[in-house]
């Protein structure tokens, strides 16, 4: 009986232990970045409150026409135009954070990557458009990194710049250098 109530609680101390509030360690790069301090980013705080990006699509008339309608290439282009003009939130320059997405590979040997743009949505810059400037970010990984396949899903961890990058795939209004690329949990 006593074994039982040593066992019961040790099993309540490591409960506890376990359930404390007790910060994770923090993970420091060779650098010396604490990464544990990154700001978790989502993707609608890097678009201006006033930003409306449905506008470029206002007085096209998108809903009277077809595929095979010529004038859709032309209001296509023009969407294109606008949304690679997307404004950035340039309070965010220089921040260290964390951010979810999806991988589209750019750069590397099929089995390490060296950049990659980082989109909100799965198919994103396979679709016509791409998403706007400011919800897509150009991401390089010094020494390249490892990803799994097209459209990972990850978390990057890096110092988030307002630097346009214009890219075969599409425009980027931000640039992270990354420190860190995890999968996505």
């Amino acid at each position: 009986m006593k074994q039982l109530s040593l066992f019961a609680l040790l099993c309540m101390t490591l409960l506890l232990v376990a359930c404390s509030d007790e910060p994770a360690p923090p993970v420091v790069t060779p650098s010396g970045v604490d990464l544990s301090q990154a700001l978790k980013l989502e993707w609608y705080e890097m678009v201006p409150e006033d930003w409306q990006p449905d506008t470029a699509f206002e007085g096209l008339g998108l809903e009277e026409m077809d595929d095979e309608d010529p004038r859709v290439a032309a209001a296509m282009a023009r969407i294109r135009q606008e949304w690679d003009r997307a404004p950035v939130i340039k309070a965010l320059d220089g921040l260290l954070v964390k951010l979810p997405g999806f991988v589209v590979p750019l750069e590397g040997d099929g089995r390490k990557v060296e950049s990659f743009i980082l989109v909100p949505y799965y198919g994103a810059c396979v679709h016509v458009p791409s998403p706007p400037a400011n919800q897509t970010v150009y991401v390089t990984i010094p020494g390249g990194g490892e990803v799994r396949g097209l459209f990972d899903t990850v978390w990057v961890t890096g110092k988030l710049r307002a630097l346009a990058q214009s890219t075969p795939m599409a425009q980027a209004g931000y640039t992270i250098e990354a420190l860190k690329v995890e999968p996505y949990e």
